[in-house]
């Protein structure tokens, strides 16, 4: 696999731990702003998880050694959507 990808999917991976830093961080008067960052990351990490099933996990899952891995991470990106889909619904004050 090519180098690019993995130091793409490292940044990615950079980027969403900043996002979820700085919606930690917002009190509840940052309605706006917590909005603004949980759309972000949303709309950032669908695409993400996306090409990491069909470009990432197919070789790997090839390979005994990371067979499981493989299943323990496509189980938590649709952890992630849940998760995403019911904070979606709720209150963002």
């Amino acid at each position: 696999m090519h180098k690019e990808f993995f130091e793409l999917i490292h940044k990615d991976h950079g980027f969403f731990r900043n996002i979820l830093g700085q919606l930690k961080q917002t009190q509840g008067t940052e309605s706006k702003r917590r909005e603004e960052l949980f759309t972000k990351f949303k709309l950032e990490i669908e695409p993400h998880t996306k090409a990491e099933e069909k470009v990432f996990y197919p070789p790997l899952q090839e390979n005994n050694e990371f067979y499981d891995d493989v299943l323990e991470s496509i189980e938590e990106h649709h952890v992630i959507s849940l998760i995403l889909g019911e904070l979606e619904r709720m209150s963002k004050q």
